[in-house]
């Protein structure tokens, strides 16, 4: 019985140490194969400061955006953000297209807000450890990316539904 279950038990737990980023690898014998040998995956966060829109086209700023995108060859696998303003309310949260978060306050157009004082911050993960470059607080906050059009109709929607 031992004899019959020791080589799925060894398998197993070869598995188990490679997938935890142990570097232990079965090598069919080509280059590429080997040169990933010993690489960890990895996750790097990356921060983008809000951005502010007029979303009812008046004039004032009545809602301030961040939305920050995944590295070329990174997936991304969470986020949220910050709000730091004094009469913010939260308009949306969640992932957006192609690797990126979408985080969206609505403001008192009244006041003036600074962009800065909203965020949004994504979570992005490295099968190989790379593509990570600059990551969580390494380097100042960028500008969000710019809003999508159909991500604004969104926005503008919900700002007109709190009204």
């Amino acid at each position: 019985m031992i004899k019959k279950s020791l080589p799925a038990f060894a398998a197993g737990a070869i598995f188990a140490i490679a997938a935890a980023g142990g570097g232990v690898a079965a090598f069919a014998g080509d280059s590429t194969t080997a040169a990933r040998a010993g690489t960890t995956p990895k996750t790097g966060s990356y921060d983008a400061t809000g951005v502010s829109l007029d979303t009812d086209n008046n004039g004032y700023t009545d809602v301030i955006a961040a939305l920050v995108k995944c590295p070329r060859g990174t997936q991304m696998t969470g986020g949220g953000g910050g709000d730091f303003t004094s009469t913010g309310y939260l308009l949306m949260n969640s992932p957006d297209r192609y690797e990126k978060w979408m985080f969206a306050v609505g403001v008192d157009e009244t006041v003036t807000e600074n962009p800065a004082n909203v965020y949004g911050s994504i979570v992005c993960y490295s099968k190989d450890g790379s593509h990570l470059g600059g990551s969580y607080r390494t380097t100042t906050s960028v500008q969000s990316e710019p809003i999508p059009a159909a991500d604004l109709a969104l926005l503008r929607k919900a700002v007109a539904n709190r009204s």
